[in-house]
């Protein structure tokens, strides 16, 4: 009988100290689960962050000119100096004499030219002086698309009036149209190369005295 009862005791003592461990593990699962974020909106970018898109460089559409004066001991000779360094600043020689060097060169490398006529030895070349100006063609540039679109349309236009054309008044009407249109075609044409030809370049005419 006591074993009985010592048994009963036991099981009871085992079940009391085990409750304990089942409650916690089922409050305390083996491994805690890492909450997961959702990807939250960015944060707003500061104002002095903001970035437009780049706009085309202006550079592109101005175009400069100006003179260049020196003093030098033998014009001549320094001339040909010119004409031999040109190349070193991306220049074409457009025309030269023994006291006058005409040059049509990136805008960009004119400072590096005035650099490197101010390092020459002042005893045979002085830097006199010398004064640029500027010309933006950009509102020229930009109005130029439009309108060869308008004279291309009036051109062809014009073109198929004239294959339409029944009578000899008629065409010789439209052909002096046609011709109009054309030259005013043409006219603006040219003046897109030039914008493109001069504009981003400067021409310096270097004088020697």
């Amino acid at each position: 009988m006591r074993c009985l009862c010592a048994v009963l005791a036991l099981m009871m003592l085992a079940g009391c100290s085990s409750a304990p461990f089942v409650e916690q593990r089922a409050l305390e699962p083996d491994s805690v689960p890492t909450e997961t974020q959702e990807p939250g909106p960015s944060a707003p970018t500061a104002p002095g962050d903001l970035k437009e898109a780049p706009l085309e460089a202006a550079e592109l559409r101005i175009q400069r000119a100006g003179v260049i004066e020196l003093d030098v001991r033998d014009d001549l000779k320094f001339s040909l100096e010119l004409l031999k360094h040109a190349g070193k600043f991306d220049a074409v020689v457009m025309s030269f004499s023994h006291t006058e060097v005409s040059l049509r060169m990136p805008s960009a490398r004119l400072m590096p030219l005035l650099e490197w006529l101010s390092a020459q030895d002042a005893r045979n070349v002085e830097l006199a002086g010398f004064d640029f100006t500027a010309l933006d063609r950009s509102g020229e540039y930009f109005s130029l698309e439009a309108r060869l679109e308008a004279a291309s349309a009036v051109r062809d236009r014009t073109l198929t009036l004239l294959r339409d054309a029944g009578t000899a008044a008629a065409v010789s009407e439209l052909e002096a149209r046609l011709e109009a249109a054309q030259q005013k075609l043409d006219a603006l044409q040219s003046t897109l190369h030039d914008i493109r030809a001069r504009a981003g370049r400067v021409e310096v005419c270097v004088k020697l005295k």
